[in-house]
C-alpha cells in the first residue's frame, strides 16, 4: 500500500512548514497532485455511470415525472403524491427546462453529480488523513457502492444529497482544523440544503455532526475549569441554526401551499405505514443462506454478504480505535470518529426498515472510520509490517470486489442483448433489448395516434387491490401528463379505499379516455404479497378501481405486457 504520514488533520501550511523551504515545495506539489487526481476521479467517473445508466430505461421514473410536472406549474404535496423532499423535483425541473427533456439528460446530469461526489470523498478523506493512498482506498469504496446500488443512473434525491453530505462533513473537518466560524457556517448550509433533498437523511446527518461538536466541545474543556453550558453548545446552536435558517423558509412555503398534506406525506406515512408497505430483509451478519448449487447465485449471495459484513466490521474497528484515541485524549480524533460512528448507526438503523441509499452513506462512513483509525494508530499506514499491508490489501480488494461484481455482472449480461436503439423521442440515446424497444415504439405510436399532445392519460397495473411498484417512467415514454396525484402508485397508499376513491374522481373530473395498464407480477405473487401486507396493513386490498375500471372502460389492444383500455362511452374511432 506504500508509506502515509501518521499526520492527521494537520494544517499543511504552518509555521514549521514555512520554515522548511523543501518541505513547502513537497505540500505545493502534493496540492497540485491533489488537484489533478481530484480531476481524474471525476473524469473517469462521469463515463462510468453515465453509460452504465444507458442500459437501464426502466430505473427510477418518480423524480423524472416528478420534475415534469413541477415544470407545469404543480406542486408537490399539493398537486402530487410523494414522499420524498422537493429539492430533486424542482433541481431536475431546472435542468430538464435549460436542456429539455430527455432521459438521456438526466442520466448526464445525475452522472456528473455523482462523479462531483466522487471527487469530494477523495479530498475529505486525504483532508481528514493526509495520506493519498488512503483517500484513494475510501473513495474506491464509496464509488462502487454507489455504482453496486444503481442510484447515479437518474437525479433522484440522492446523487445531490449524498455530495451534500460530503460537504456538510468536509466544512466540518476544515471547522476542527482551523477553528473558523466560517466553515461552520458552510457546515451548516450544506445540511440546510440537504435537508431540501433528502430530509430523513439531512436529519441523521445533522444529528451526526452535531454530536460531533459536542465531544469536540466536552473533550476539548480544560481540567477542573468545566467548560459553562452556553460556551460548549455555542458551536452546535450556530451550526444548528444555520441549518435551519436554510430549511424553514422552504418548509413554510410547502406547509402554506399543500396544508396538512405535507405532514402526511412526509413525516407520517414514512414513519409508520411505509415499514410494512415496502419490507426489505437485512442481510444476517452470520453466513446464513448463501450457499447455493449455482455457482453464480454463490457467488452473488456471497459477495451481497460480504458487502454488509465490511462496513461493520469497519464500524466495530471504528468504534475501538476512537475508544482508544479518547483515551489518549485526542480530541480532533475523537469528534470526528463520533460524527462517523453516530451517522453509521443511524443509516444501520433506517436500513433495517429499507436498505436503498442507506447502504451506500454506511459504506461511506465505514471507509471514513477504516482511513481514520489506520492514520491514529502507531506509525500510520507506513507503520504496518509487510504482513499487514498483504492482509490490508486483500480486505480491501474483497471489499471492493463484493461491491463491483453484480453490478458489472449485470452491465455485461444486459449489454450483450440491448442492441434496440429505435426508442420514443424522450428516451432516444438508451438501449433495450430489441423485443422492449419494439413493445414502446408500439404502445408509443398507439397513444400519440389517440390521444392529443396535452391529454392526460393513466398508467397503472393490471390489478390494484394489492400494489408492489408502479411503472411511472411510461408517463415520461409516452409524453403524457398523470391524469391522477398518485402517478408513483406507491404500496399501502394506492391499494387503499380512501385513495382509490380520489383517483376514481380523478378519472372523471380529468375526461381521462385512455389507461395503460401494465402486468408486472403474476396474480399469485399478488395474492402472496396481499395476504403478508394485510397482515399489517389492514386497510390494503381496495378493489374500488378495479371495478370502475371493468365498468367503465374496455380493452382494445395488447402490446407485450401492457394492455390498452379505453373509455367505453368514447365514440371516435381509434387509430391503429
Amino acid at each position: 500500500m506504500g508509506y502515509c504520514p501518521a499526520r492527521l488533520m494537520g494544517n499543511p501550511m504552518s509555521n514549521s512548514t514555512i520554515a522548511n523551504p523543501i518541505r513547502l515545495a513537497a505540500d505545493l506539489f502534493a496540492s497540485r497532485r491533489t488537484r489533478l487526481i481530484q480531476l481524474a476521479l471525476f473524469a473517469a467517473a462521469i463515463p462510468v455511470f453515465w453509460v452504465t445508466s444507458l442500459y437501464d430505461v426502466d430505473f427510477g421514473g418518480v423524480s423524472t415525472v416528478g420534475a415534469e410536472r413541477v415544470l407545469r406549474g404543480e406542486i408537490p404535496y399539493r398537486d402530487f403524491w410523494t414522499m420524498y423532499a422537493p429539492g430533486h423535483f424542482y433541481l431536475l425541473a431546472g435542468v430538464f427546462y435549460v436542456f429539455g427533456t430527455n432521459l438521456v439528460v438526466e442520466a448526464i446530469a445525475a452522472a456528473v453529480l455523482s462523479a462531483l461526489g466522487v471527487a469530494l470523498c477523495y479530498s475529505l478523506i486525504r483532508l481528514m488523513v493526509g495520506c493519498s493512498r488512503l483517500a484513494l482506498v475510501g473513495t474506491a469504496v464509496f464509488g462502487l457502492a454507489l455504482y453496486n446500488t444503481g442510484y447515479f443512473k437518474r437525479l433522484s434525491s440522492y446523487p445531490p444529497a449524498v455530495l451534500l453530505i460530503l460537504a456538510a462533513l468536509y466544512f466540518l473537518v476544515l471547522y476542527f482544523q482551523g477553528r473558523k466560524s466560517s466553515h461552520l457556517v458552510w457546515c451548516g448550509l450544506s445540511t440546510g440544503v440537504l435537508l431540501l433533498f433528502k430530509h430523513d437523511v439531512g436529519a441523521y446527518t445533522a444529528v451526526a455532526i452535531g454530536a460531533g461538536l459536542m465531544v469536540d466541545s466536552l473533550t476539548h474543556a480544560v481540567p477542573g475549569r468545566p467548560q459553562k453550558l452556553r460556551q460548549a453548545t455555542k458551536p452546535l446552536v450556530a451550526y444548528a441554526f444555520t441549518a435551519a435558517a436554510v430549511a424553514i423558509p422552504f418548509l413554510v412555503y410547502f406547509v402554506l401551499t399543500a396544508g396538512s398534506q405535507i405532514l402526511e406525506d412526509l413525516v407520517i406515512f414514512p414513519l409508520t405505514d411505509f415499514r410494512f408497505s415496502r419490507p426489505e430483509q437485512y442481510p444476517s451478519l452470520l453466513p446464513v443462506g448463501i450457499f447455493d448449487r449455482s455457482p453464480v447465485q454463490f457467488l452473488n449471495n456471497l459477495c451481497t454478504y460480504l458487502s454488509f459484513l465490511f462496513p461493520f466490521l469497519m464500524f466495530v474497528a471504528g468504534a475501538i480505535g476512537i475508544g482508544m484515541a479518547w483515551a489518549r485524549k485526542g480530541s480532533l480524533h475523537v469528534a470526528l470518529g463520533s460524527v462517523f460512528l453516530v451517522g453509521f448507526l443511524l443509516h444501520y438503523s433506517a436500513a433495517h426498515v429499507q436498505i436503498n441509499t442507506h447502504f451506500v452513506t454506511m459504506s461511506a462512513y465505514a471507509a471514513f472510520l477504516g482511513a481514520l483509525v489506520l492514520a491514529t494508530s502507531e506509525g500510520g499506514l507506513g507503520g504496518l509490517r509487510p504482513v499487514g499491508r498483504v492482509v490490508l490489501l486483500l480486505l480491501v480488494s474483497a471489499w471492493c470486489t463484493s461491491l463491483a461484481a453484480k453490478p458489472l455482472y449485470v452491465l455485461w449480461q444486459t449489454s450483450r442483448i440491448a442492441s434496440a436503439t429505435a426508442l420514443p423521442p424522450k428516451i432516444a440515446g438508451f438501449r433495450v433489448a430489441p423485443a422492449e424497444g419494439q413493445v414502446l415504439q408500439e404502445l408509443s405510436a398507439f397513444v400519440n395516434a389517440n390521444l392529443g399532445p396535452d391529454e392526460k392519460v393513466y398508467v397503472g397495473l393490471h390489478r390494484h387491490d394489492v400494489v408492489i411498484i408502479g411503472d411511472v417512467m411510461t408517463y415520461f415514454v409516452l409524453d403524457r401528463p398523470p391524469s391522477t396525484r398518485h402517478h408513483e402508485l406507491h404500496p399501502g397508499i394506492t391499494d387503499t379505499p380512501g385513495v382509490q376513491s380520489t383517483m376514481i374522481q380523478e378519472l372523471r373530473t380529468n375526461d381521462v379516455r385512455l389507461l395503460v395498464l401494465k402486468r408486472i407480477f403474476s396474480d399469485e405473487h399478488l395474492d402472496r404479497v396481499k395476504a403478508d401486507f394485510q397482515r399489517h396493513l389492514s386497510q390494503v386490498g381496495a378493489s374500488d378501481l378495479d371495478v370502475f375500471i371493468r365498468e367503465n372502460y374496455q380493452p382494445v389492444r395488447e402490446i407485450g405486457p401492457y394492455t390498452v383500455w379505453v373509455r367505453a362511452a368514447v365514440s371516435r374511432p381509434l387509430q391503429p
